[in-house]
């Protein structure tokens, strides 16, 4: 039994093996290239196979033109490649190439398919890496360059870049074309539109263009961040110059955002004053935003670049003025007309100096700079001349020999001129005094240090030069009052500033006038009247509203209260002939209030004698003053009407002669 099994799983490995025999699969997929377009470079061809190594070997042939013209063949053994060099096959025209070889039973030949290749075009670049790309990078647009050094000089290149926003998944072709500088340099260079103003992701390839030439592979993925489109601004904060003529400077700037990638900066200081010497300090910084450098009182330009994978931005700058303290050392300057001496003392060893000169407003001069080397301690000078009317810093800088730092020796302000005829001149008179106002002129105000005091001075018109008279005050002062004048004279004032480099003398050249004793300022006069007026005002004003209080309370005085008195009882029912005393007085009465009234009731007859009020004994009334002014409310609201005929008593019926007046009592 087991002899049959084991025969039958021989049969079935025979079977299976005839069967591989019968389906095996050869050489395919060959492919030819080399690197470069030089003759140097080999022809590298590679294919697949199927099986292990211990297949047959395998023969690579070139022929010319057709399969079957002239060939030439290259045993490769197991191997999947081989290297050829280019005069060993036919490069300079088309050829056909292909991979033969034997079956694994030796029965048949297994060949891939003919390609054909003009193999000296036959080019395909190396993977570009990213550190060999570089990009620029503005808001609409961005450049790519890439080396060109595979000797392919008199060849047309293709190009081909795919594009895509940061974090995104699908890659696009990108909307590129050849830069101008293509070619120059043996440097590609690739134009791209973008249309966004975000981070991208590219991805770049060439060849040869021609038929023969293949692809690159695309390149690593370069991050391209977004362009600055301006350096930040600074913000700067100087110090006070210290005793060893420097002082402390820190710089701020806002950091852009992370849009923008990885971020440079550059500072760069100028000492302006000193051009001729070694005056600028590069500092290179990384991704921060202050920075503190100790500098020299000298005014400085300072500016800032802003860089990134993407390009440098536009650099900002400022201007930092010179420090106002003096330094560690005075500067002695004599003047004779507009020439100057200055003479200072070196208060360190330096390898070098400068000597500023600076009229302000005006552009910093190309100062020389003297390599001449300062020994501390010792005496130095230097000349130069002044413009008239015009404010100048003086000042030396010096190069520490230990340290080569620049520094401020020490520094003044000078000023040559006469600035009386400039300044703008104010006057307020009086009797016996006048008080002069004045501003010093622009150039002499932006010259710190430069006044020393003020001098005026004042004379009659028509006194010699000899009369005037001449008054100091400080440096601080605006206004000064002369005091003691003749009233009703005209004077000459003038102001003069003095200065260390004095160039004139007061001269009065401003007429005024004083006045009258007892004249009085009509403005004064005029606020008085007005108080008056505002006051009279206020008092009529109060007068009519006290007083309106009182002319009610006379013409309506406050009713009594009826209640509790007779005036309200109910009287018994008369009998013919019978009266009653009431003692009733309306309002509008003027009559005694304790005199009674008399009510008589008329007969059956009808008598005229017994139909009428009358009062006992009679007595004439006194009119009252007529007036239009209506009666309070307090009348109307207790029923209460003024005496005197009302309608229907005018315009009524006559009464017959049974019916008598009645008088409601009730």
């Amino acid at each position: 039994m087991v002899p049959q099994v084991a025969w039958a799983l021989v049969a079935a490995a025979l079977a299976m093996w005839a069967a591989g025999m019968a389906f095996e699969e050869g050489p395919r997929d060959l492919h030819c290239s080399k690197p470069c377009c030089g003759a140097s470079c080999k022809i590298n061809c590679t294919w697949k196979d199927s099986g292990t190594t211990n297949r047959p070997p395998t023969t690579l042939y070139f022929c010319r033109g057709k399969p079957d013209h002239a060939c030439r063949s290259f045993k490769v053994d197991h191997s999947t490649s081989l290297a050829v060099q280019q005069d060993r096959v036919y490069a300079l025209e088309n050829s056909t190439v292909f991979v033969e070889r034997l079956s694994w039973d030796g029965q048949r030949r297994l060949r891939s398919e003919n390609r054909t290749f003009l193999l000296i075009l036959a080019v395909q670049f190396p993977q570009l890496k990213e550190s060999e790309i570089s990009f620029g990078r503005s808001n609409a647009s961005l450049r790519l360059t890439w080396p060109e050094t595979r000797e392919c000089v008199k060849s047309q290149r293709e190009k081909e870049v795919r594009i895509r926003p940061q974090r995104a998944d699908n890659w696009t072709q990108g909307n590129c074309y050849s830069g101008k500088n293509d070619g120059i340099d043996k440097t590609a260079e690739v134009v791209c539109l973008l249309e966004r103003d975000v981070p991208y992701e590219v991805q770049a390839r060439h060849r040869i263009f021609h038929w023969s030439s293949h692809w690159s592979q695309w390149s690593a993925a370069v991050a391209v961040p977004c362009a600055i489109a301006r350096s930040p601004k600074m913000h700067v904060t100087a110090g006070r110059l210290r005793e060893d003529g420097m002082r402390n400077v820190t710089l701020q700037w806002e950091r852009p955002g992370p849009d923008h990638g990885e971020v440079n900066f550059i500072l760069i200081f100028t000492l302006l004053p000193c051009q001729g010497c070694e005056t600028e300090w590069v500092k290179e910084l990384g991704g921060q935003s202050s920075f503190k450098a100790d500098l020299s009182g000298a005014a400085y330009n300072i500016s800032l670049q802003a860089s990134n994978k993407a390009g440098s931005a536009p650099a900002s700058s400022l201007f930092l003025p010179p420090a106002q303290k003096a330094g560690p050392i005075a500067l002695n300057v004599n003047f004779s007309g507009p020439r100057f001496m200055a003479r200072w003392q070196a208060p360190l060893n330096a390898i070098g100096f400068c000597f500023e000169s600076h009229a302000l407003g005006e552009a910093p001069p190309e100062t020389p700079c003297t390599d001449q080397e300062l020994e501390a301690g010792s005496i130095y000078e230097n000349s130069g001349m002044l413009q008239l009317n015009q404010c100048y810093r003086l000042a030396v800088h010096g190069m520490a020999e230990d340290t080569s730092h620049w520094s401020t020796f020490g520094s003044v302000h000078v000023f040559y001129g006469n600035a009386a005829l400039e300044m703008p001149i104010h006057l307020e008179v009086g009797p016996d005094w006048a008080r002069v106002r004045w501003k010093p002129p622009h150039n002499l105000s932006a010259c710190p240090g430069a006044t020393q005091k003020y001098v005026l001075c004042r004379r009659k018109v028509g006194e010699a030069h000899t009369e005037t008279t001449y008054y100091n005050t400080s440096a601080s002062s605006r206004e000064f009052t002369f005091q003691n004048l003749d009233p009703q004279t005209a004077y000459l004032a003038g102001v003069w500033a003095s200065t260390a480099g004095e160039g004139g003398g007061c001269w009065p050249h401003v007429t005024f006038a004083t006045t009258h004793p007892d004249s009085k300022p009509k403005a004064l006069d005029l606020s008085f009247l007005s108080l008056g007026i505002f006051i009279a005002f206020l008092m009529a004003a109060g007068g009519f509203h006290f007083s309106q209080k009182r002319i009610k309370a006379s013409l309506w005085p406050p009713l009594p209260d009826p209640s509790g008195t007779q005036a309200v009882k109910i009287l018994p029912a008369l009998g013919q002939g019978q009266m009653h005393l009431l003692p009733l007085l309306l309002p509008s009465e003027s009559g005694d209030p304790s005199e009674p009234l008399l009510v008589v009731e008329e007969g059956e007859g009808g008598g005229e004698e017994g139909g009428a009020l009358e009062k006992v004994p009679p007595q004439e009334e006194a009119p009252l003053p007529p007036t239009e002014v209506p009666p309070p409310p307090e009348y109307k609201s207790q029923g209460l009407l003024l005496l005197g005929p009302t309608e229907e008593e005018e315009e009524g019926p006559t009464h017959t002669g049974h019916e008598g007046p009645q008088a409601d009592l009730g």
